[in-house]
């Protein structure tokens, strides 16, 4: 009905636009339809309801269809874009337009919007019959204005009572003293030594600008993942190879050089990072928002104001992990996850996705197999192939074989992955060891498959040797088994760790002869 009366308009003032967002998702397919029929000029997306009766109306009507290809690509609204419906439209004699639903939001442009429209099916050919009619429509548009200008010219205007451009100072007053409440209440309650998930402590809490100084000489690793609501949707068996994927990914990073950053709940995957970080002696940095509850607030050790909402907060939390050199790693997740690794896409942030655990993640990493991760050996390749720093000073000499390169790391050197009992001395010229480690700390897990393929977890005793293949996937062998099995294929002696660190208790090294193994 509110388009049915605006459309009245017309009758006096033909030129008068109406623009409806329809068809953006498959909700309503009908809604393109209904929309034109009740007087719609422009329809903003089209993507769902395209059938002949509905590009009939369209052409009828001369309507004009408005297609924002990267928007709907970064919300989720279509998976790739062939789905974009835009060649139908055009070939069946209907006006297109692209469009970017917004710019600044979307980081695109009209060559980027081109592309994707190539990439949809238009030809150049198309693209120049597209771009004639907007020239058509511009200046049409321009010759109102310029009437309309004429008019308001010829009027009088009173300054006095044209309306302030911004908020009364009133306003902005009480604005910014409800604000100063907030912040100050948040505050006081992170000053305060009390006990947060299982540790007791107080939180420093730094002002935007300065924050970064906080951690100077740091790399920052954000992690953002499945929380309250979708962190219950993660099966229990992959909800435990997250806990052990944080574990062994931070096992071999250095606190000294490394710091997390969460969202500052104490949530599923937040939850996880921040028991296992400050287990390990991690700084953690809470990204907060103003209206943050105390309650819901992790046992973080430092917290920074990023914005009023979510919102808010993601863009700068993306942009500050960016301008200090770090990543973000995404485990799960739910729709707004699905923005937030589009919003890292756009801006060229260094991003991982965890591929395995239900949601957007996963579903992420099959549009963005480069960024895809499985487990800690994954990940631990990403990070020290493009961010090295982080990793603690004495772990394992140089990997090569055209693969990422390890430089010095320490720790424990333990990457989760799938793996399994080797039984015939050829399976460990096929895997092609890379390094091993050995004096393993009493009770290492290390996901494994039984013969019949069945995920289980084995447990590593002290002493044991824990091999990693190529692709990550994980061995326990007895040293007795693993020195005549390595010695008898590959050549050379093993020498085994005789001292380790007692700090860390085990160390990953790389045999002297263990390039004769790749050839």
């Amino acid at each position: 009905d509110q388009i049915r009366s605006a459309a009245t308009i017309r009758e006096t003032h033909p030129q008068f636009q109406i623009r409806v967002h329809a068809g953006e998702n498959p909700l309503y397919p009908e809604n393109v339809r209904v929309a034109i029929e009740a007087g719609a000029t422009r329809i903003g997306h089209g993507l769902y309801g395209v059938d002949d009766a509905t590009l009939g109306l369209a052409v009828k009507n001369g309507v004009v269809i408005e297609f924002n290809q990267n928007s709907n690509m970064a919300l989720n609204n279509i998976s790739s874009p062939r789905e974009i419906p835009i060649k139908r439209y055009l070939d069946a004699g209907a006006r297109v337009t692209l469009s970017t639903d917004g710019h600044a939001i979307y980081h695109t442009s009209a060559r980027a919007e081109a592309d994707a429209a190539r990439l949809a099916g238009l030809s150049n050919a198309d693209l120049l019959r597209v771009a004639a009619s907007d020239r058509r429509h511009i200046a049409s548009m321009e010759s109102m204005f310029q009437s309309r200008m004429a008019r308001a010219n010829s009027l009088q205007v009173d300054p006095s009572r044209i309306p302030a451009p911004t908020y009364t100072a009133e306003y902005e007053k009480a604005s910014n003293e409800r604000r100063a409440q907030r912040q100050k209440a948040l505050r006081v309650s992170l000053s305060e030594d009390r006990e947060r998930g299982g540790i007791r402590g107080k939180i420093a809490l730094h002002d935007e600008d300065a924050v970064a100084e906080q951690f100077k000489g740091m790399t920052p690793i954000l992690f953002s993942g499945a929380s309250e609501k979708s962190w219950p949707l993660i099966s229990s068996d992959n909800q435990a190879k997250v806990r052990r994927s944080v574990e062994a990914y931070l096992s071999v990073l250095d606190p000294k050089t490394a710091y997390l950053v969460t969202g500052a709940t104490n949530f599923g995957v937040e939850k996880i990072v921040h028991e296992v970080g400050r287990k390990m002696g991690f700084r953690i940095l809470g990204t907060l928002v103003e209206d943050a509850k105390p309650t819901e607030i992790g046992p973080i050790t430092d917290g920074v104001v990023m914005g009023n909402s979510w919102y808010d907060k993601s863009a700068k939390a993306l942009g500050y992990v960016q301008q200090n050199g770090g990543r973000v790693v995404f485990v799960g997740g739910g729709n707004i996850l699905k923005d937030e690794i589009q919003a890292a896409k756009n801006a060229g942030v260094r991003f991982d996705l965890m591929s395995g655990p239900e949601g957007a993640s996963t579903d992420a990493a099959k549009l963005f197999g480069a960024n895809a991760f499985r487990g800690a050996s994954d990940l631990l390749e990403r990070t020290l192939s493009d961010t090295p720093r982080v990793a603690a000073p004495d772990l394992v000499s140089s990997r090569t074989l055209g693969q990422l390169s390890f430089e010095p790391v320490t720790k424990q050197a333990i990457q989760y992955q799938f793996g399994g009992e080797i039984r015939d001395p050829q399976q460990l010229r096929a895997l092609r060891p890379l390094s091993y480690a050995t004096n393993t700390v009493e009770g290492l897990k290390v996901e494994t498959r039984t013969s019949d393929g069945k995920e289980t977890e084995a447990v590593a005793k002290k002493g044991d040797v824990v091999m990693t293949g190529p692709n990550g996937e994980q061995y326990i062998v007895k040293p007795e088994k693993f020195k005549k099995l390595y010695e008898g294929n590959v050549g050379g002696t093993v020498v085994p760790e005789q001292s380790p660190r007692q700090e860390t208790g085990r160390r990953l090294r790389r045999h002297p002869h263990a390039e004769d193994d790749v050839a």
